[in-house]
């Protein structure tokens, strides 16, 4: 569907919003900066869940933490209420 974060802004952008077919979905504001420096956003993650997959894709995700930390993104571990 789309190559790069730009691409997934134009395609969401058309299609976020309130589907009055559909009460699944919710009415956001959709703002997408592409000026914005990237050190300035933050990605949160499931540490605990991380650490408990045993499935191929904890290295995926690993990986792709690892790439955001070097980008300069700030990383925040969460955890949910039980």
């Amino acid at each position: 569907m789309a190559r790069n974060a730009e691409d997934c802004a134009i395609v969401y952008s058309i299609i976020y919003g309130k589907d009055p077919l559909d009460p699944t979905t919710s009415e956001f504001p959709f703002g997408f900066d592409k000026t914005k420096e990237i050190t300035s956003l933050k990605v949160g993650y499931l540490k605990k869940d991380i650490e408990k997959d045993t499935s191929k894709s904890k290295d995926n995700l690993t990986k792709a933490l690892d790439v955001f930390k070097r980008m300069g993104i700030k990383m925040d571990s969460l955890e949910l209420p039980r």
